[in-house]
């Protein structure tokens, strides 16, 4: 009977022990779900209220709320069969917690970014990935013209490829922060690029073989390019990322890039995701706007034969979505509670 109704509702329903040698974690209310990219679906690890997951190599971190005012980061290892071990656990100081977390190159450090905050935190850590201490805080001042710009919000840290940069989108004061790696402190600050009043940058994708750097912004649902020049930015265009005309309020998410190249970008309230082509020199053009199928889609992530995994936050789903030229089409959604990230894993 199960298998019917997968059938006839294109829904393919959670099945005990995945064996995909390609496996992604979701992280969200219950905690860490693994699932493969043929649809499979486990709980990997019960510490509930996830909202940021980073992998390297066989270590993955997830930030969550530990408490009432407690937050933390946990540490897993990744074993053969894609089952979780915890491994340990950072207990981040202060009132507010990480809403991104990414990894330096070399693995030495961990960049955690607090939204509510306004601070961006660099946790140096030992060669098996562990724990080593809090190495810098660096606090965050700004603000701008939007209700919700009243002071800075980093919502996103992480390296730029092939530099010692490590770039920053802060939402709340319409700028992205250049640091410099340091081996004592881990960042230290060394120039900043401004958007235009309003826009929220969010997230920052990178598309190295090209210098292009790019801004998803959650105010103005848009998406800024940059070209790469002598360890700054160089603003190149801005791309809307909702239909012409559509009045509704909608605020831009995740940006990922496909394995054919085209920017995919989440839009919670349009409820869409966004397609967005571009040229080496940083000129987009919005191609297509195509239902998420849920509400509020919060990330995305694509396999290696090009299949993207969606998490609809409100919709406490993820759904898998087949390519199909140059459209993608809906082929199984599984059920997980609050879904917040997604990220692949070995």
């Amino acid at each position: 009977m199960k298998k019917v109704l997968a059938a006839l509702f294109g829904v393919l329903l959670p099945a005990a022990g995945c064996a995909s040698p390609e496996r992604f974690y979701v992280g969200g209310a219950e905690g860490i779900y693994r699932v493969s990219s043929d649809s499979c679906r486990e709980p990997a690890a019960h510490e509930g209220n996830v909202s940021a997951l980073a992998v390297s190599g066989r270590n993955l971190y997830a930030a969550r709320t530990a408490g009432k005012g407690a937050f933390e980061v946990l540490l897993y290892a990744v074993r053969e069969d894609g089952s979780l071990m915890r491994k340990g656990a950072f207990s981040v100081p202060g009132r507010f917690g990480y809403c991104y977390l990414a990894l330096s190159a070399d693995g030495k450090f961990l960049y955690g970014s607090s939204y509510s905050g306004a601070f961006i935190d660099v946790i140096g850590l030992k060669e098996d990935g562990s724990f080593e201490m809090l190495r810098n805080r660096l606090v965050c001042e700004g603000a701008s013209v939007h209700k919700r710009q009243k002071k800075s919000h980093p919502h996103f840290c992480a390296p730029l490829p092939g530099t010692e940069l490590v770039l920053a989108a802060d939402l709340g004061s319409d700028l992205i922060r250049i640091f410099r790696r340091d081996e004592e402190k881990g960042l230290v600050p060394a120039g900043t690029v401004p958007l235009p009043p309003g826009s929220g940058p969010r997230h920052l994708l990178f598309a190295p073989e090209h210098k292009l750097v790019f801004a998803v912004n959650e105010l103005s649902n848009t998406v800024c390019s940059f070209k790469v020049r002598e360890n700054t930015l160089v603003p190149v265009a801005v791309c809307g990322l909702l239909p012409q005309g559509w009045n509704g309020v909608s605020y831009a998410g995740a940006i990922k890039i496909s394995p054919e190249g085209r920017i995919f970008a989440t839009n919670r309230g349009h409820d869409s995701v966004a397609v967005v082509s571009f040229d080496v020199d940083g000129r987009m053009k919005l191609e297509e706007c195509f239902s998420a199928g849920g509400a509020y889609p919060s990330d995305l992530v694509f396999d290696k034969a090009g299949r993207m995994l969606l998490v609809n936050m409100k919709g406490d789903e993820l759904s898998f979505w087949k390519p199909q030229g140059n459209r993608y089409s809906r082929t199984a959604v599984l059920p997980v509670r609050r879904p917040g990230c997604i990220v692949g894993a070995p």
